[in-house]
């Protein structure tokens, strides 16, 4: 079996879709119907579980690393700026756009009553 570029390392928190944040303990090779994998085993102790992922799944499943703290305050600071409301000028231009339209002044009138 070809050796492949692991991305996770013994020690690294990872974050897994279904269970949350874990800890990887370490990869192991295991035999599974004839066939050599790989597999990084993570624990999660939160739920007081051992899981055994497939080097070849883990970014199918969504395995991830955790966020560092730097890139977490720059997402806080990204979300703190307040953006001024954007003005809805369509609404104020569309009727006089349709009363050059259709040069009708009585139309104008009609729809702007309702």
């Amino acid at each position: 079996m070809a050796t492949k570029k692991l991305t996770f390392a013994a020690g690294d928190y990872i974050v897994y879709p279904s269970h949350g944040v874990g800890r990887i303990i370490g990869v192991e090779t295991q035999t599974i119907a004839g066939m050599e994998l790989e597999m990084y085993v993570v624990s999660f102790e939160n739920e007081r579980l051992i899981l055994r992922v497939p080097v070849d799944k883990a970014q199918k499943a969504g395995m991830r690393k955790l966020s560092s703290r730097e890139k977490i305050q720059s997402a806080m600071e990204a979300l703190k700026v307040r953006t001024r409301p954007r003005r809805n000028v369509r609404r104020t231009r569309r009727p006089r756009w349709a009363c050059d339209r259709f040069r009708d002044p009585t139309w104008c009138r009609r729809r702007s009553r309702r």
